[in-house]
Formats: structure tokens, sequence, C-alpha cells
């Protein structure tokens, strides 16, 4: 099982409902984690190296040590450790992140608990690991956008002086301890304006979203070469230059927007059709960059 599916601010707006927020940097890169079966198989751990090479996610961590703390530490318990797997050619970042593959932690989970990103940050300088760059935060509008539109910390922190200030992804927020109500995890994700999957900028508003339901239109808003990235990442094609691929682009694409998109559009034949569509030419183009850069 992977990560979870989270919300973006302006659909799920709980988090304003804090006085403070911890807002940690999201970086681009590959969903990835570590999992420790202290009940099950506690001699070894298992590796996920999200859309990237295996081997070169795996070569980031000395194993041995790294299963001996998670044994002192956890015992019998299960424990997955989330986070990104990023840098180099992945998602085509190395300007920002350097050219190195690199991982940062970004959530813990220790049996049925999530655990509070101050844990996190703790468990990591235990385990040898680094978390991403987190912050506590007023739970404003004004303060998540100002936070949100700073440059890259973790570019910083791999680069030094030699880092150019691009963008960060966005941010993840997340009360200061974990919360839950009837709708699941308090914890939602606030992207920036170079990283958005959809074609026209998101406020944060409190009125109700409109809702699409004209094909051309929804194809139009929702099926963007960002989440063409995102798709090509999910299904592990990441590089791929084979044209047999477009029916699993399409079907991703169509998987995708039918769960980002929930409560904005209506998702009728003909939207599928025009998804399709658009899915299709886009995967074209990506595969004819591929030749271009080879």
């Amino acid at each position: 099982m992977g990560y979870l599916v989270i919300e973006n601010l302006y659909k799920d707006q709980r988090v304003l409902l804090f006085k403070s927020v911890w807002a940690t940097e999201k970086i681009h890169g590959t969903s990835a984690w570590i999992t420790y079966r202290g009940e099950e198989k506690p001699e070894k751990l298992l590796f996920h190296a999200g859309g990237a090479s295996h081997e070169s996610f795996v070569a980031l961590f000395d194993e041995h040590v790294l299963l001996a703390m998670l044994i002192k530490i956890f015992g019998f318990k299960t424990v997955k450790i989330h986070g990104e797997h990023y840098g180099g050619s992945i998602q085509k970042m190395k300007d920002t992140y350097g050219d190195k593959h690199r991982f940062a932690v970004f959530d813990i989970l220790v049996g049925d608990c999530w655990l509070s990103f101050d844990k996190v940050e703790q468990l990591c300088l235990k385990l040898g690991l680094e978390a991403v760059y987190g912050v506590i935060v007023p739970a404003t509008i004004e303060c998540l956008n100002a936070e949100r539109d700073k440059p890259s910390i973790q570019s910083m922190r791999n680069l030094g002086m030699q880092s150019p200030w691009l963008a960060r992804e966005g941010i993840v927020i997340r009360p200061l301890v974990e919360m839950y109500d009837n709708d699941g995890r308090i914890i939602v994700k606030h992207k920036g304006q170079g990283f958005r999957e959809t074609a026209t900028h998101r406020e944060v508003l409190t009125e109700q979203l409109k809702i699409l339901t004209d094909a051309k239109a929804i194809a139009d808003e929702w099926v963007t070469s960002m989440r063409l990235l995102h798709v090509l990442d999910d299904l592990g094609l990441t590089g791929t230059n084979n044209i047999a691929d477009t029916g699993k682009i399409i079907k991703g694409m169509l998987t995708d927007i039918q769960k980002e998109s929930k409560g904005e559009t209506v998702i009728t034949s003909e939207a599928k059709k025009a998804i399709g569509k658009k899915a299709a030419r886009l995967f074209k183009e990506y595969l004819q960059s591929q030749i271009k850069e080879g």
C-alpha cells in the first residue's frame, strides 16, 4: 500500500481551524518508502523507490545500520518511513536539487499511528535520515501562501551557496499534533503556481467550488503536462519511449482526474473521451521530447 491521497487546501480547509500548524516543504520527486516489519520479518527491510531506480534508492542507505536502529527502537512493531526520492534525473529537477539522487522523510507510520512532525524530525536524527524542512506558522491564508512561495530550503541544503533559489513545489500542512475527524486525517497540500496540475490557479476561498460539466472544459482544465508527469511517475513509466503505453496513460490520467477533481467535475462518458484524447496528445508530445533529449 502506498502513501495517502492528500487533498489540496482549497478543497479541504480544516487546518485553518487551528491557531498554528506545521508547514513542511513539498519536494518535487517520486514518493518512496522503507518498511520495517517487526511483527513478521524483523530481519529485513523493504524498499520502494517510487517511479525511479530501485538500485539507486537502496544505495542511499546503510541497510544494516538502519535495520539495527529500527530493531532497537521499535522491536516487534511495524514501521513505514515515507519520503521523497528526488534529485538528479527524477522529474528533471537536478537544477533545483542537484545531480545526486536523495531521500527526505516527510511522514512516519508506527503501527496504525502517524507521528506528529516534531516526532518525525526526532526519529530521523536517531536513524541517520534527513527530514524535509518544516516550520510552525500561523494557520492563516496569508502566512501559508507566503510559506508556500518561498525558495526551496531543500535546494539550499543540497547546493549551499550554489543554490539557484528556485521555488519549492509547495508545502504540506498539518496540525501540531495528529488530528482526525469524520473526514479522516487532517493534512493537506498547498502547491505553488509553477507546479499546479490544473490549467487555472486555485484560490483558497470559502465559497462553493464551481462544478465543471462540459467535456472539453474538463479536459482543458485537468489534463496538463504537470499531471502527465505525475501519472507517468505513479505508473512507473517515467522516461518511457513506448507509444504502446498510451492506453495505460489514458487510464491512469482518468483515474487521477476522477480522484483529484471530486466535487469539481461531473465525469460523463463524453468527458472521459475528451480526457483520453488530450492525454494521448500530451503523451505523444512527451515521447517526441524524449527523442529530442536522447
